[in-house]
C-alpha cells in the first residue's frame, strides 16, 4: 500500500473517527480515536452465545483477589469429557474439571494463558493469525472474538492523549510504509506497525507504564494482572475479559459476545501430528533465541491455528514468522531460518529480496525526508538488497539517487543553473559552483522599492533622493527626483534620474520622464550617445539604458513608472542609499 493509497483511506473515517486500514478474508482492522483507544476489529463469521455475569446464587472462580462468575445456563453445553469447560492451549483434561497445563507451562484452571518468560521482553503488544494475542507484559492467550475490540487505551483520563488521523503527517502522528508494513508513530504516545495482513504490533512510550488498559493489558511489568475488564475486575476467563473490551460501532449490526465455554480449537482432533509439526520451534535455528523469547506461547498459537485451518504451509510459516519477528525485536534476528524452510520463503518483486531485519529508519535518497523513528527494532519483508537504497518503488546505488529543485525531481547527472552558479546532481546532492551574482535594485509603480538584497518596501515621497552610491570610493552616485502624478495627483512618479561619476557634475547624465537626456545637467544630447564614461542607448520605444565600463547599468522607463539598476559583484559591500547595502543581509539595508 502506497502513502497515496493510505491517504485514500481517510475517506473511510466514520463519525466516530474510525479509519479502516485493511479488509481481508480473515480480518478487518480499524484504529479509532474514541476515549483514546486503539481498536482492532475482526470479521464476524460465527454465532456466539451471550454472557451473564455473577449473581448472588451462582458459583464463582477466583483469580488474584477478584472473583468473576457466570451462570451455568444457557452458556454451558454438555461436555463428553470430565471437564465441564474445555482445556485450552494443549491442556489435557486429567480429572473432573482439572486440566494438565504442563506442556506449554500454561496458567489458569483451563490453561487459558501462556506466559512468555524469556529474559528479553520487547514490551510489544501483538496480535496475529486469527485469534492470538500477547500483552505488553508477555501474556499469551487465545480469544476467538469476531467483534471490534479495544486493544489499548489511556485509562488515566489524563490530558496527554493519542489519536489516529490521516494523511501522512498530521500533528503528532506520522505514517510511513516500509517493507510492506504500515508504520504509525505518535511522538509522545506509541508506535504501531501493521503487516498488511493479520499482524499488528503496538509499543507504548514509557510514560504510559501502568496507565493503559484493553486487550493489550496494563503495561506494568506484571503479567498476572493483565486480564482486567473494562469495568475494573480481574478475570480468569478469557471470554469475560475479551467481551468486556468489545466496542459498539454506530450503524453496525450488533456483534454477539463469546460464550465462556467456547470450544478449544483442537477439541475432538488428534493433536499428535500437529504438535509434532509445531515442535520445529524447539529445534535449530529457533533454539538460538529460546533464552530471549520463550517458544511456548508461539507453540500454543501454532497448535491452535493448525487445528483451525489444517496443517498447511501457509499457517505454519505464519507462526514461525511471528517467532522470528519476536526474536528480531530483542535484537536476536534469525537471518537464515527461511533457508531451512523453503516453503516459507516469500516471493518478492524483481529487484527486491526478503530480509529478516530491515531498519525502521533506512537510508534514503531524500535528504529532506524525515524518518519516522519508530520504537521497533526492525521489520521483516521484501526490501532492497544490502548496499542499495529504496527510491520511488525501485532500488538504486546511492550514486544514482535523484535530486530535487523547487519540488521537481532531476536524475543523477542533471545540470541546472541556480542564479549565477551551475549545479550538477551527484548521488542525490547538488554540487554547485560558487559564483557571485550581480544584483538589481528596482523602483516601480507608485514608488515601490526592492533593494539589491531583495528587501521590498514602499516609500511615497516627492523629493530628491540618493538611490545608490558607492560608499568607499565615491565612484558613482545615482539620485532620483520624484513628483506627484496621477489623475488627482495622489500618486508618485519618477520625474528624473541622474548618474554622477567621481562626484564630478561635469560627469553627469540625466534621464527625464519626458524622454530627454541631458549631459552635465545642461546639454541635451541625442541618442545613441557614447563617450569614455558611459554609453546611452534606446532599448525600445519606452526604455533608455545607461551602461558604464565599471560594472553599473541603469534602465529607465520614460513614463516614470519603472527604474532598474544593476551592479556587478565588484560593488558588493560598497553601496548605500535607498537601494540598500548589497551584502546579502536585508537586515542592514536601511543604513
Amino acid at each position: 500500500m502506497s502513502i497515496a493509497e493510505l491517504s485514500e483511506h481517510a475517506q473511510h473515517i466514520t463519525s466516530e473517527g474510525a479509519v479502516y486500514l485493511c479488509r481481508t478474508n480473515l480480518s478487518l482492522f480499524s484504529f479509532t480515536r474514541k476515549s483514546n483507544r486503539i481498536i482492532r476489529q475482526k470479521r464476524d463469521t460465527t454465532s456466539q452465545g451471550e454472557q451473564i455475569l455473577q449473581s448472588p446464587h451462582t458459583p464463582s472462580f477466583a483469580f488474584g483477589t477478584t472473583a468473576i462468575a457466570w451462570r451455568s445456563a444457557p452458556l454451558f453445553e454438555a461436555s463428553p469429557t470430565l471437564c465441564s469447560l474445555p482445556c485450552l492451549n494443549a491442556g489435557k483434561c486429567v480429572n473432573v474439571d482439572q486440566c494438565d497445563c504442563t506442556e506449554f507451562e500454561a496458567n489458569g484452571t483451563r490453561c487459558q494463558t501462556v506466559p512468555n518468560r524469556g529474559s528479553s521482553r520487547d514490551l510489544i503488544c501483538r496480535t496475529w493469525g486469527q485469534y492470538n494475542y500477547e500483552t505488553f507484559d508477555g501474556l499469551y492467550y487465545y480469544y476467538p472474538g469476531n467483534c471490534t475490540y479495544t486493544l489499548v487505551r489511556d485509562c488515566t483520563h489524563s490530558q496527554q492523549s493519542f489519536s489516529i488521523q490521516l494523511p501522512y503527517i498530521i500533528g503528532n502522528l506520522r505514517f510511513e510504509q516500509i517493507a510492506g508494513y504500515v508504520l504509525v508513530r505518535h511522538h509522545h504516545g506509541f508506535s504501531l506497525a501493521w503487516d498488511g495482513n493479520s499482524g499488528a504490533y503496538i509499543k507504548m512510550n514509557v510514560d504510559y507504564v501502568g496507565k493503559v488498559c484493553g486487550l493489550c493489558g496494563n503495561f506494568n511489568g506484571n503479567m498476572h494482572d493483565d486480564l482486567y475488564t473494562s469495568y475494573g475486575l480481574l478475570a480468569e476467563e478469557i471470554a469475560i475479559f475479551g467481551n468486556s473490551w468489545r466496542e459498539e460501532i454506530p450503524d453496525k449490526e450488533h456483534c454477539r459476545i463469546i460464550p465462556v465455554n467456547y470450544p478449544a480449537p483442537c477439541f475432538g482432533q488428534n493433536q499428535r501430528k500437529i504438535r509434532n509439526t509445531c515442535s520445529v520451534l524447539l529445534e535449530y535455528p529457533f533454539v538460538l533465541c529460546h533464552y530471549h523469547v520463550q517458544p511456548y506461547p508461539y507453540m500454543a498459537s501454532c497448535v491452535n491455528d493448525l487445528c483451525m485451518y489444517g496443517p498447511d504451509n501457509t499457517t505454519l510459516c505464519a507462526v514461525l514468522t511471528e517467532y522470528a519477528r519476536a526474536c528480531a525485536q530483542v535484537n536476536q534476528p534469525l537471518h537464515e531460518w527461511r533457508q531451512l524452510f523453503n516453503q516459507c520463503v516469500p516471493v518478492c518483486e524483481d529487484g527486491f529480496v526478503h530480509r529478516e531485519c530491515v531498519d525502521c529508519c533506512p537510508v534514503s535518497c531524500g535528504l529532506e525526508q524525515e524518518c519516522i523513528d519508530s520504537d521497533f527494532q526492525c521489520l521483516d519483508g521484501c526490501y532492497c538488497p544490502e548496499g542499495l537504497v529504496y527510491e520511488n518503488g525501485t532500488c538504486l546505488n546511492s550514486t544514482e539517487c535523484p535530486c530535487t529543485f523547487h519540488g521537481i525531481p532531476y536524475t543523477s547527472g542533471s545540470v541546472i543553473q541556480k542564479q549565477c552558479s551551475y549545479c550538477v546532481c551527484i548521488g542525490g546532492t547538488w554540487n554547485c559552483t560558487e559564483n557571485d551574482c550581480p544584483a538589481e535594485c528596482s523602483v516601480t509603480g507608485d514608488i515601490h522599492f526592492k533593494t539589491f538584497d531583495d528587501r521590498a518596501y514602499t516609500f511615497h515621497a516627492t523629493c530628491q533622493y540618493i538611490l545608490a552610491k558607492s560608499r568607499n570610493s565615491g565612484k558613482f552616485t545615482i539620485s532620483l527626483q520624484n513628483s506627484q502624478c496621477g489623475t488627482n495627483l495622489n500618486g508618485a512618479c519618477i520625474q528624473s534620474v541622474s548618474l554622477v561619476i567621481d562626484e564630478d557634475l561635469k560627469k553627469q547624465v540625466t534621464l527625464t520622464h519626458s524622454g530627454e537626456v541631458y549631459h552635465c545637467n545642461q546639454y541635451r544630447i541625442s541618442l545613441p550617445y557614447k563617450d569614455d564614461l558611459f554609453e546611452v542607448t534606446e532599448l525600445s520605444s519606452m526604455f533608455v539604458q545607461i551602461k558604464t565600463n565599471f560594472g553599473l547599468h541603469l534602465q529607465y522607463d520614460r513614463e516614470g513608472r519603472r527604474l532598474y539598476i544593476q551592479v556587478d559583484t565588484s560593488w558588493k559591500e560598497d553601496t548605500i542609499g535607498l537601494c540598500g547595502t548589497f551584502n546579502g543581509n536585508i537586515q542592514d539595508d536601511f543604513l
